[in-house]
């Protein structure tokens, strides 16, 4: 998983006024999914539609916690060094940031 993109998605969905958000890219849904995994995000079913277009209903907890640990640039840093060196996979990504 990406984990700037991983921000960015967390930090647009958070912002948002309503209870979901729609994103489009290329390759944006496959983040996405891989951010539902990890239990980060819940996903609409709409995404199914449009392979570059993602719906996100809603930021879990874990979301939170993970995007408040990378707004810490050095945390984040840390983070990213030893998810990167564990090799750790992204369904195991909410019991490292518990």
């Amino acid at each position: 998983m990406n984990l700037e993109l991983a921000q960015k998605v967390l930090e647009v969905s958070e912002a948002q006024p309503f209870d979901f958000v729609k994103l489009r890219g290329r390759g944006l849904a496959w983040e996405a999914q891989e951010m539902e995994t990890a239990g980060l995000v819940a996903l609409s079913a709409a995404q199914y539609d449009d392979p570059d277009l993602v719906v996100i209903k809603d930021v879990t907890d874990a979301g939170r916690r993970l995007l408040k640990v990378l707004r810490d640039k050095a945390t984040a840093r840390c983070l990213k060094r030893v998810l990167t060196a564990a090799r750790v996979p992204s369904t195991d990504l909410e019991v490292a940031v518990l």
